[in-house]
């Protein structure tokens, strides 16, 4: 074709009076007039369709509210959030098109890997290679499809929490500040660790206290087994000015905490079991003081009162606290097993931002952590 298009040119550009246009072959692009603009390349040369920038209604975000808490929060959210969240909606409507175009890049890395494991299993003999280079570009694939749902949950995360915080009060939102470790530390509450990260980190006044939140990952080295490390403390902790003024160290423990940890956290801090004369209390808890008259003003029976009510909110977890330098730490656990980063996560990606669950959530989830500000350390009347 090309050779006779030659021929076919030269044939007929001989014949040509000077400044005429070549003529048009068949199949060929048609001339480029001067001052026209360039034609436009067809889909098959440009590869896969360019993403355009979906549309989304206000229209179509609706919050109704459905629990006591939530009260006032329709307004707000019409007016703070749903534009955040239309926008959002727009990003995750493109991220699942880079998706859709990365899945053909992402699965050829699979599929080479394969076969060159495949072809170093058959020289050597050895399946080892063919599963280690599955397993490797299995992880590869599976980052590169990640990747996109990873960059929007930390947008989504960071534009939309510090709005659900503030609509509770004055409340200042950070996704990553390092919880006090000297303050852990010296508290009491947990087995020995040597690192600590923390997440969620809430700042603020609330009903008269000041309080500091976070979601907190204690651990520790521990060697090979467990992949080097064991988990110490995986839950919340709140740190809380107390109302009531004291001098000396108090910590109520969970009575499970027996043994070892209570001999360290015991004799060798210079503490003493404190007798508390509540059966049902004690079943559950255990204290220790420096000074056995100001716990007993600390863990009066109002308190005592109090913390079983938070026990039977958090059945599953291990709720327990320490008095030092006039704050109270106030440590929940979650459950065995579970992962870190429980709250204020983002829901499934494939979900519409439309769709406002994850909202109300996260509605509770602040409400939660306040109502146990207002447990343990009630407003003043």
């Amino acid at each position: 074709m090309n050779l006779l298009k030659k021929i076919f040119s030269k044939f007929t550009n001989s014949a040509l009076p000077p400044g005429a246009p070549p003529p048009i072959l068949p199949g060929s692009p048609p001339p480029i007039l001067p001052g026209s603009p360039p034609p436009a390349m067809p889909a098959s040369s440009r590869g896969m369709p360019q993403m355009s920038p979906p549309t989304v209604s206000l229209s179509s975000i609706r919050f109704q509210e459905t629990a006591d808490y939530e009260k006032g929060f329709t307004e707000y959210f019409n007016e703070k959030i749903r534009p955040v969240i239309r926008d959002l909606e727009q990003t995750r409507l493109l991220k699942l098109q880079e998706i859709e175009k990365i899945k053909p890049k992402a699965q050829a890395v699979f599929i080479g890997g394969f076969i060159f494991g495949l072809v170093l299993t058959f020289l050597q003999h050895n399946a080892g290679y063919l599963l280690f280079s599955v397993l490797i570009t299995w992880g590869i694939k599976a980052a590169m499809l990640a990747a996109p749902i990873s960059a929007f949950a930390g947008e989504y995360k960071q534009k939309i929490i510090p709005l659900i915080v503030k609509f509770f009060g004055d409340f200042s939102y950070s996704q990553k500040v390092e919880p006090p470790y000297d303050a852990l530390t010296a508290s009491g509450l947990f087995d020995y660790f040597s690192s600590v990260s923390g997440d969620d980190y809430i700042e603020g006044n609330y009903k008269g206290t000041h309080f500091k939140f976070w979601e907190v990952l204690l651990w520790r080295q521990t060697g090979r087994k467990n992949g080097g490390t064991t988990t110490v403390f995986n839950g919340m902790i709140l740190l809380i000015d107390v109302k009531k003024s004291f001098a000396g160290e108090t910590i109520v423990k969970r009575d499970s905490q027996k043994g070892l940890w209570a001999t360290l956290t015991g004799k060798s801090r210079g503490l003493k079991k404190v007798k508390i004369n509540d059966t049902e209390f004690e079943k559950i808890f255990e204290v220790y003081s420096s000074d056995e008259n100001e716990a007993l003003t600390l863990v009066n029976p109002d308190f005592i009162r109090r913390m079983m009510q938070l026990n039977a909110a958090y059945p599953t977890s291990m709720v327990r606290c320490s008095f030092l330098g006039g704050k109270m730490i106030l440590a929940i656990s979650y459950n065995v097993g579970e992962a870190s980063g429980k709250l204020f996560e983002m829901g499934s990606f494939d979900k519409a931002l439309t769709d406002t669950a994850d909202i109300h959530k996260y509605l509770a989830q602040m409400n939660s952590i306040l109502k146990v500000i207002e447990t343990v350390n009630p407003a003043q009347t």
